[in-house]
């Protein structure tokens, strides 16, 4: 969250924050609600070996 000052507003209003406590990060911990299924985001394109090459 740090440094955006609109996600540090948000969290010191959601935990009820004093202005002199700088969050700088959130760990959300627990069980998700709904189980979503899971999306398959491997890009051959993106594998690199031995070398950069440029990709879109």
């Amino acid at each position: 969250m740090y440094p955006r000052q609109e996600r540090i507003k948000g969290y010191r209003k959601l935990l009820n924050l004093p202005e002199h406590i700088l969050p700088v990060a959130f760990v959300p911990i627990g069980y998700p609600a709904e189980k979503k299924s899971k999306e398959n985001r491997y890009k051959q394109e993106r594998v690199h070996k031995e070398k950069w090459e440029n990709y879109q």
